[in-house]
């Protein structure tokens, strides 16, 4: 919601988490759905998100008009090494408000 947050940098086992569930990810939505990894969505007119992983729908301009809303998502996957209180008290809130149903918090 227009909120600047300073990120810390990822360490080790939120990189490797990452990296890991990217690879099982890709295996189950091929051709099915996108994946897009730490990249912006839209959901609400003031807020642009960045979720570690946000699952899409397929869509004929491939995202190049703009990026996801809330519309397009099917999953948003976040993963939480030190923000466990902000995914769950900050974000939960904002996605639900934005009608995203499925969200998956993986706490490290």
């Amino acid at each position: 919601r227009g909120e600047i947050i300073q990120m810390a940098a990822k360490g080790t086992p939120h990189t490797t988490c990452c990296s890991n569930l990217l690879e099982e990810l890709a295996t189950l939505v091929v051709g099915l759905a996108k994946i897009r990894c730490q990249d912006p969505i839209v959901i609400l007119s003031n807020s642009e998100p960045e979720p570690d992983f946000a699952i899409v729908k397929k869509r004929a301009d491939n995202y190049l008009s703009g990026h996801p809303t809330a519309s397009d998502i099917l999953l948003i996957i976040e993963i939480a090494d030190s923000t466990l209180k902000y995914d769950r008290e900050i974000k939960l809130p904002l996605y639900a408000e934005a009608g995203i149903s499925d969200y998956w918090l993986f706490n490290l």
